[in-house]
């Protein structure tokens, strides 16, 4: 018999590493081999080298997602779609345009074999929205199985440790397309945009006010995706230390207690035995942001943080009970109920190319800048980026102005390329 071979292609590294290792761990045997490899890192190339029999995907929420599944299915591929998330509940508000959101805005069922969700509740909330019940199968929260697996042993005590969990994956967006479900120009990206931004800097002020109150605890700010960590390292210099390149476990296992926007890691911290406070609820989804205490001001935050008991969950124990639903069973052991459903597929003879064929079409948004120019400020070292090409700019960091050589490449309305062209400092063009 052949070996199979399984390509798990990963996203978001900080949340999705490590489950994703054990996925992969249960996966392997005598005769199937797994390789691992990012979705974002020419994961088309990985496909055409490896050849696999099955190819595991986060969630096909977007064209090139889509696309690449649809590929795959055509040269005879399994295509397993691993969510990354536990999807939403019942008791939340869903708008049509949060619907696309969550569910997607185009149709990647017949691209699909199998559906790996974390609980029962958004599995028939799934079967509603038009996916087959044969596609689904039920594995339970695999988000958590780090916390089962050792991987969040709790490092030597230094002081107390309080980890800032930020919710604000819009803040660092553009108002014309920031949520990439949407349809460009749609309300909802405005929205989302205007109220993180509004939300951050009331967060940011209720850190000052507690970074003040507590001068000898540790800080460290866990920014959500879509953040840049200048946004709270320009603020608090030398007060805070990144956790962004940590993955999610290890960063719950630093803290002592979290403050945090409305976030899942509430419940992760409560699988540590760690309390959480959760700041101004911006939780989209109605239980999640019920699992810990919630208060509406720094005030509330200072007079909490300082009576709180380290090293016992603060969590609502009837809330987490009602989270079974959707986060399904919290074991460890939803990595080896997928595999095993994995493993049964049927493999089919597969007719893969050695080269991924030429794009045929162009992911071109309104509003979305693909070709911004880079620049290093030679004064301060920051990177950061314009929309036109100048002969000079203004570094947004220290304000001294830069010159340097830049190559631009124009594009038509198509998203074609026109030309390319080098300009020499000195060029007025822009």
């Amino acid at each position: 018999m052949a070996i199979k071979k399984i390509l798990l292609l990963s996203h978001i590294p900080a949340r999705d590493e490590i489950p994703d290792i054990l996925l992969a761990n249960s996966l392997t045997s005598s005769d199937v081999c797994v390789w691992k490899h990012p979705i974002l890192a020419k994961a088309r190339e990985a496909i055409c080298l490896i050849k696999p029999d099955i190819v595991i995907l986060p969630e096909v929420r977007l064209e090139f997602t889509r696309d690449l599944a649809m590929l795959c299915k055509s040269w005879g591929i399994k295509v397993v779609q691993k969510r990354c998330e536990m999807g939403i509940s019942r008791e939340t508000e869903i708008t049509d345009e949060l619907e696309r959101c969550i569910f997607g805005n185009l149709d990647w069922m017949s691209c699909v074999d199998l559906d790996l969700v974390w609980g029962e509740e958004f599995a028939s909330m799934l079967v509603e929205h038009g996916v087959p019940e044969s596609k689904i199968k039920v594995i339970g929260g695999i988000g958590f199985d780090p916390y089962f697996a050792g991987w969040a042993n709790p490092p030597v005590r230094q002081g107390t440790r309080v980890m800032f969990a930020t919710g604000f994956g819009y803040a660092d967006c553009s108002p014309l397309y920031a949520a990439p479900e949407s349809k460009p120009g749609e309300r909802i990206n405005i929205d989302l945009v205007k109220a993180d931004r509004e939300n951050r800097c009331i967060f940011q002020d209720m850190m000052a006010k507690v970074i003040k109150k507590f001068p000898d605890y540790t800080y460290g700010v866990r920014q959500h995706p879509g953040e840049v960590f200048h946004a709270y390292g320009e603020v608090f210099k030398e007060k805070i230390i990144c956790l962004e390149s940590i993955v999610t476990p290890m960063a719950v296992s630093w803290a002592d207690v979290i403050i945090h926007a409305g976030s899942t890691m509430a419940y992760e911290a409560h699988l540590l035995n760690k309390p959480t406070i959760n700041f101004r609820n911006t939780s989209l989804d109605k239980v999640v942001g019920k699992i810990g205490p919630i208060v509406n001001t720094s005030e509330e935050v200072i007079d909490l943080l300082g009576g709180l008991e380290f090293e016992k969950s603060n969590a609502d124990p009837a809330v987490i009970k009602d989270l079974e639903r959707y986060y399904g069973v919290v074991d460890g052991k939803a990595g080896k109920r997928a595999a095993e459903a994995i493993l049964n597929l049927e493999i089919n003879q597969t007719n893969i190319p050695n080269e991924w064929p030429k794009d045929t079409l162009k992911y071109i948004t309104k509003g979305v800048y693909a070709n911004l120019v880079e620049w290093k400020c030679a004064a301060c070292n920051n990177v950061f980026w314009v929309q036109k090409l100048r002969a000079q700019v203004k570094c947004p960091y220290c304000g001294i102005g830069c010159v340097q050589r830049r190559y631009f490449v124009s594009h038509d309305d198509n998203g074609d390329e026109v030309h390319t062209q080098a300009y020499e400092s000195g060029d007025e063009r822009a």
